[in-house]
């Protein structure tokens, strides 16, 4: 598997940071995303899928903060040739968690 490196930033919110990974199966892309946790996402099971992310740590490389993000929520680490995406800016602040793509 190979990943891909994003940076996510929100208007009002700390910087975010994520891994969007991917991979071909029978020149078929195929991507990794998960269901959102917590108690805002408790009763919303249809429709809400995103990539893994998290907050970056004050003082933490980007690239660094969104391993370890997705470590903590897929349970593994990622490897493969990783490349910077680029930035997304949610200007929406009653909903920060909505990307618009």
């Amino acid at each position: 598997m190979t990943g891909f490196f994003k940076s996510i930033s929100f208007k009002m919110t700390k910087p975010r940071g994520g891994i969007l990974l991917y991979r071909f199966n029978n020149s078929q892309l195929e991507v990794l995303i998960a269901h959102p946790g917590g108690p805002f996402y408790a009763k919303k099971d249809l429709g809400v899928w995103d990539i893994p992310k998290g907050t970056i740590e004050a003082g933490e490389e980007l690239f660094n903060g969104a391993i370890r993000e997705f470590e903590e929520e897929i349970g593994f680490v990622p490897d493969g040739d990783f490349f910077e995406l680029g930035n997304i800016k949610n200007n929406v602040p009653t909903q920060p968690n909505l990307l618009p793509y």
